[in-house]
Parts: structure tokens; sequence; C-alpha cells
């Protein structure tokens, strides 16, 4: 009975990935949780990352970054951000 409960939350973890969100500056952490998507817009477009993206890097001026968490819509503003995504870890740098 445990080996098919474990079996059955592995399952809904798969089937639910999160992204992990650090947004930083040099000095401090502006904001940290976990996110269902992250969308911005670039010199390219608007773009999504989702859970399982591919790894990507994007220089974001002047444009909203919005955060989604399961439960709320969080929306950063800054000037120039770097913005990074490796493993399922989206990071943020405020001010480069």
């Amino acid at each position: 009975m445990e080996s098919q409960q474990k079996t059955i939350i592995s399952t809904r973890q798969s089937q639910n990935p999160l992204l992990h969100v650090r947004i930083r500056s040099a000095q401090k952490l502006i904001w940290e949780g976990d996110a269902t998507s992250v969308s911005s817009i670039n010199s390219n477009g608007a773009f999504d990352i989702l859970p399982n993206h591919a790894r990507f890097i994007s220089v974001i001026e002047d444009q909203p970054i919005f955060v989604q968490s399961i439960n709320e819509r969080k929306k950063f503003s800054f000037e120039r951000t770097v913005l990074s995504v490796a493993n399922d870890v989206v990071s943020v740098y405020v001010g480069i």
C-alpha cells in the first residue's frame, strides 16, 4: 500500500511541475518562490517560460515580468534585467 501511495504522489508531481523563480539585485533578494509560468517581452517579442523549458537567456529592457504562481499573478517592473532559465530555475538579475 505504501508503495502505491508513493507512486501516486510521484505521478502528481510530474503532472504539475513548477518553476523556481529568483529575482535579485546585487544588493538583495527581491522575490523568490515557485511558479507555473514566467512571461515577458524581449527584443524578439513576447515569450513564456513553462516547466521543462530549454536553457534560455535574455535581456529584458523596460518590460514587465509576470510570474504566475498557483494562487496569484505577480508583476515586476525593472529598467533592465537579465533572465536565465536552466533546469526549471528562472533567475532574474536586476540592474545589469
